[in-house]
């Protein structure tokens, strides 16, 4: 299984990512995580945010990925 993370400033880009990635055979895995980050404060004391957008996907191929039956249970 492979599995990538995709990011962008807007939701209209990230649809657009996960619809070129979904053309070649990834699949999103879970929701979308939207993370707000102050990138800065202005001389008034207002803050500025940055607004991102990520979808974690996967699709079937490469190595395959191995969890112990332990670590199901910690």
């Amino acid at each position: 299984m492979e599995y990538t993370i995709l990011y962008a400033e807007t939701p209209d880009v990230l649809a657009e990512k996960v619809r070129d990635h979904m053309k070649q055979n990834w699949r999103p895995k879970g929701g979308v995580a939207v993370a707000t980050i102050v990138q800065n404060v202005d001389r008034d004391g207002n803050y500025k945010n940055a607004v991102s957008f990520f979808q974690a996907m996967w699709r079937d191929g490469g190595p395959p990925i191995i969890i112990s039956a332990s670590a199901l249970y910690t």
